[in-house]
């Protein structure tokens, strides 16, 4: 069975944007050239091409969330309640459930179908299961899950430093509330602070938004940076404060 979670597609595919979701959240594009993409949304705040995204914060809400009543193996319409926030209907489309507890099937994480509308900050709602993952463990009324919206959902340009995922550079300018692609692997154009050198990698920047910086001791030193992984290897060096070529690795 075959899934379309990649896209070969033709050069110029990765500039494309639009005001409604045309694949999945997260779907891959690859070029002939190999260059990666992938498919997100921007948030409510229009984005510049070249600007390195990160995922939104989770709210804390999003955790100790309780099953109301079992659910055998299987299952894929669990009822919970959610607290904490209202949700909208299906706004954990492409999210994910994670159990909690160590008792009801604690360590199993789901991908999410859809959900029922959430009016108030207490809400007793159905979250479904997407096929082919109900659960694999039962789970007893009383346990607690955590939910995450799609990382690839209202992406936003990283803060300096990042506070969350870095997902990828925007193919493109977004308006706010677009969908478009984000370059994740091969050649990509990124916002460059300070000196950057042909062929070291280079980190998301601790100090200008959505750009990205060389190697330095603050990178090690700083708490905030210290577990950062590098963004990309430099592959033309540009202007201090302008555009470089980077070859990203965020995908293999």
């Amino acid at each position: 069975m075959a899934f379309p979670n990649i896209i070969f597609g033709p050069s110029g595919q990765q500039f494309a944007r639009t005001t409604d979701r045309r694949w999945p959240l997260g779907t891959q594009l690859i070029l002939q050239d190999g260059r990666k993409f992938r498919y997100g949304g921007a948030g409510a705040t229009a984005v510049a091409a070249g600007l390195l995204m990160q995922t939104p914060l989770a709210p804390s809400t999003a955790v100790a969330q309780t099953f109301t009543s079992a659910h055998a193996v299987g299952a894929r319409d669990l009822s919970m309640t959610l607290v904490g926030t209202s949700r909208a209907t299906n706004s954990l489309q492409g999210g994910y459930m994670q159990i909690e507890d160590n008792q009801g099937g604690g360590g199993h994480i789901y991908l999410i179908d859809s959900n029922t509308r959430g009016a108030t900050t207490s809400s007793a709602v159905t979250v479904t299961l997407t096929p082919g993952e109900g659960l694999a463990v039962a789970v007893l009324a009383g346990n607690t899950a955590s939910f995450s919206e799609s990382p690839y959902k209202n992406f936003i340009v990283h803060p300096s430093p990042p506070t969350a995922r870095v997902l990828g550079w925007t193919a493109t300018s977004l308006t706010s509330n677009f969908f478009g692609w984000l370059g994740t692997a091969g050649l990509v154009s990124g916002l460059s602070d300070g000196t950057l050198v042909v062929n070291n990698m280079a980190w998301a920047s601790a100090s200008v938004d959505g750009a990205v910086a060389p190697q330095t001791t603050a990178v090690f030193t700083t708490p905030a940076l210290n577990q950062l992984a590098p963004v990309a290897r430099v592959h033309l060096v540009g202007a201090t404060t302008g555009f470089s070529m980077l070859n990203a690795v965020l995908d293999q």
